[in-house]
């Protein structure tokens, strides 16, 4: 029990959630320095609709409390001079002057406009009893939007939106926070318009032109939207605008707790807090954040968890997106963790020497132990702890897990890692305006929601199929930045290990087998996901590659099974001249059908982009060919290749003579270009022996 007097209401107002405490504490201050505040005139009249009203936007978080605590905050008032409180028990009328006195800042009581008596900034709410049925349904969404305080607990559901798509982008930014914080800011630049997906796609293709020095081109507004970017990349100057300011700072505060935080009140806000408009004025954005905040402190004494403003506003936009798009919350509450994955490149890789070098010679005739373990040791070179690769992420490239499978070239098996790094998908209108030059259909406009004219590209009804699936491939392809910085990635890791070809690919549009097509129709499907929840195991790998051999004679060399997250992906590549349609995905449900793989597999069609280079060293002993693709990319890159082949070549070299020294695997050190190579070895002079890549950050260096 507090003690009595001043002390004692002290003690009380410390009990109090924390915003409404400093509000209360604010307003005890204004009256002990005037003592006689026009706020009070009435003040001790329970009755007096203006207590009326400050009690409702206190909004039932004082009574709980103040029954227990009702003789000792009474004596409290008579020592400040109010005089004894005449009800046996404090109620938040009774307390209500203070909280008045406390109005004004950023966690004060609503204004009522005069002449009407709404409270400013809401969606014409005109009485305490309306304010009381709003903040009913407020809460009620959030409750919705969380699922359940058992997922809210987990911190798994839609209410941790910010804090579960922040450890995505973290990871993917190899726990760098200048790096993620960067990637953030360009998201919350491209963020305006643009759903969660596409949004991501922006941000990944803005981040990756910079980091391959391409003149930077995205978002939904690239006029308006590209010279923020290129400010923010070369320049660090951040975004600006209260909204993206918020976005920015509510995913970040994880990674960085010194980034102030703030109530993000986009369209899907606006909708649900009833407004007829879906951009904010300062007095609805006010008032939405206000709201936010005390729903916030009303649900943490409820749940007895921490519930921050982020929380309650991630979980009522999650419900308010399911209601409008029939989905559930679980798939609303889809996170940037989610989309970043979705832009995810496969780069695929053995540690494996190329049977066209003399390099390493017994490693074709060791056992899969061996085998194995010299893989392993390759990949503590090439991958951090984590798993993340450390050549693509030097060149700039968020990052995705690293995925150990077995390995299927031409026909042999090895072990095998898919790294993933994010790619962006091309800018669409340039390629339909291609198209339209080519004659292969128009743009049109059609009335949209609201009234809105939206442009559409339609193909020609008669335009024959191989056109029409040059379309579709056109479409599903990445932007030139990501392609120089996978296709170098690639270039380099071929030189370190001696690879004969190496290659990556990303997917689009994946649409279930036997559903609708989306993106992609299935003439133009050159794509295929099999979904079994985990990578292909080693059995599995094998059984499938046998089959498609069967299946497709010595074309099916080239149809080798590629592990993903979620199972594995056959790529029909254009140059293997398989109908997509007629002969690769009835031949490939064949040799499904036959295969002794799980039981149920989900089955996916889609596009795909990448590439596959060939290298042979009997040839080309120096990699000639991968130096081609290097030589090709832009100085940045180009000079980031150099770094990656100067540091990690003698760790290669060091890997190859403990298994020469200890089982004879003869080395070929004229194969060791950066050695060789004289413009490599001079990068690598200044480069100390305990140097390690890094991922790029242009703004620290123009």
């Amino acid at each position: 029990m507090p003690m009595p007097g001043p002390g004692g209401l002290w003690e009380y107002a410390m009990s109090l959630p924390d915003r409404l405490r400093e509000q209360f504490l604010a307003g005890m201050g204004a009256f002990a320095e005037t003592r006689q505040p026009p706020h009070l005139v009435g003040a001790l009249n329970p009755l007096s609709p203006l207590i009326q009203d400050a009690a409702v936007q206190a909004g039932g978080l004082i009574a709980p409390q103040v029954n227990a605590l009702s003789q000792s905050v009474s004596q409290g008032s008579e020592n400040l001079g109010l005089g004894p409180l005449s009800i046996p028990e404090v109620t938040d009328e009774q307390l209500a002057p203070f909280l008045m006195l406390g109005m004004g800042g950023r966690g004060g009581l609503h204004r009522r406009v005069k002449t009407t008596g709404k409270y400013a900034g809401s969606p014409d709410i005109t009485s305490p009893q309306q304010l009381t049925a709003w903040r009913k349904n407020y809460k009620d969404m959030f409750e919705q939007g969380m699922i359940s305080p058992e997922v809210y607990a987990a911190k798994t559901g839609p209410a941790h939106w910010y804090e579960l798509g922040a450890k995505g982008i973290g990871y993917g930014a190899m726990d760098d926070v200048g790096v993620a914080d960067a990637w953030t800011q360009a998201a919350a630049t491209t963020s305006p318009s643009t759903p969660v997906k596409g949004n991501a796609e922006y941000a990944v293709r803005a981040h990756n032109q910079a980091m391959a020095g391409h003149p930077i081109s995205a978002g939904i507004f690239p006029n308006k939207m590209s010279p923020e970017l290129e400010r923010l990349y070369n320049y660090g100057e951040e975004t600006s605008g209260r909204k993206r300011v918020s976005f920015h700072g509510n995913i970040m505060h994880l990674l960085d707790p010194l980034i102030p935080q703030g109530t993000t009140v986009d369209v899907w806000m606006m909708r649900a807090g009833g407004y007829g408009s879906d951009v904010p004025t300062d007095a609805q954005y006010e008032f939405m954040e206000r709201e936010t905040r005390l729903l916030a402190d009303r649900m943490q004494t409820q749940l007895g968890l921490p519930v921050t403003e982020k929380n309650v506003q991630a979980a009522i936009w999650s419900y308010a997106k399911a209601r409008k798009e029939g989905k559930t919350v679980e798939q609303a509450g889809y996170n940037f963790a989610d989309a970043l994955q979705d832009t995810m490149a496969q780069l695929s890789w053995e540690s494996a020497p190329g049977q066209t070098s003399s390099h390493l010679q017994g490693y074709h005739s060791a056992s899969l132990e061996q085998k194995a373990q010299f893989h392993t040791d390759m990949s503590n070179v090439l991958t951090d702890e984590s798993g993340r690769d450390l050549v693509s992420s030097h060149l700039g490239l968020m990052q995705g897990p690293g995925i150990d499978v077995t390995g299927a070239f031409k026909g042999i098996l090895n072990p095998g890692t898919q790294s993933q790094a994010a790619l962006a998908g091309a800018a669409q209108t340039p390629i339909k305006n291609e198209a339209e030059k080519l004659g292969w259909g128009t743009w049109i406009e059609k009335v949209g929601k609201g009234g809105k004219i939206i442009r559409d590209f339609r193909l020609r009804s008669d335009l024959p199929e191989a056109e029409r699936t040059q379309y579709y491939y056109n479409l599903n392809t990445v932007d030139a930045a990501s392609r120089e910085l996978a296709d170098v990635s690639e270039a380099v890791r071929g030189i370190l290990l001696r690879q004969d070809g190496v290659a990556w690919h990303r997917p689009f549009s994946l649409s279930p087998a036997g559903g609708k097509a989306k993106g992609a129709p299935l003439y133009a499907s050159n794509l295929a996901e099999l979904d079994i929840g985990r990578p292909l195991n080693e059995q599995e790998t094998v059984e499938l590659y046998q089959q498609l051999i069967a299946e497709f004679g010595e074309t099916g060399y080239d149809l080798a099974p590629v592990g993903s997250p979620v199972g594995g992906r056959i790529l029909n590549h254009p140059f293997l001249g398989l109908d997509n349609k007629k002969e690769f995905q009835p031949g490939l449900k064949r040799a499904l059908k036959r295969a002794k793989i799980e039981p149920n597999i989900d089955l996916y069609w889609g596009g795909f982009d990448g590439n596959y280079v060939e290298n042979n060293w009997s040839e080309n002993p120096n990699g000639e060919i991968y130096r081609e693709v290097i030589e090709r990319s832009s100085d940045q890159t180009k000079r980031r290749a150099y770094e990656l082949l100067s540091g990690l070549g003698p760790k290669v070299e060091g890997v190859e003579a403990k298994y020469e020294r200890e089982l004879g695997w003869s080395s070929d050190r004229s194969t060791h270009a950066w050695r060789t190579t004289p413009e490599i070895n001079q990068v690598g002079q200044d480069i100390p022996p305990t140097w390690r890549p890094s991922p790029r950050k242009p703004w620290e260096t123009n």
